[in-house]
């Protein structure tokens, strides 16, 4: 997959966002959005800035939806593979989902996916 092919399923999969359309903006159309229902409400926010797989920014509200759905998180280097690794722990089951990346954002991001049940296990 590519970095914007994870941003979307990790919007979709773990955030529990989903595609709208923008209107067009006074300098032109807008990219498709996301909405992401801030205060019970509608609320968008383009595509473009949604970027979990390679934003630390996003890439950390990724771990407080995740911390919010019973999940505790831990990451670090793994040397041996130089990589970077992030894993979740759902707390009720004791089950580890660990993904390595090649950055904290793209590690947290496949992690994540993995531990909803939105990737394949690695082989």
């Amino acid at each position: 997959m590519t970095p914007r092919e994870i941003d979307a399923k990790v919007a979709i999969e773990v955030m529990g966002w989903s595609s709208v359309s923008l209107p067009t903006s006074p300098r032109g159309t807008l990219d498709d959005g996301w909405d992401i229902g801030r205060g019970g409400g509608w609320s968008a926010m383009p595509k473009f800035r949604w970027k979990p797989s390679t934003s630390t920014s996003d890439a950390m509200k990724v771990v407080e939806k995740m911390r919010e759905r019973g999940y505790s998180f831990h990451a670090g280097t793994d040397e041996i593979k130089g990589a970077w690794y992030a894993a979740f722990s759902e707390m009720k089951t004791d089950c580890l989902y660990e993904e390595d990346g090649e950055s904290l954002p793209m590690a947290i991001s496949l992690a994540a996916l993995k531990a909803v049940g939105a990737m394949e296990e690695s082989k």
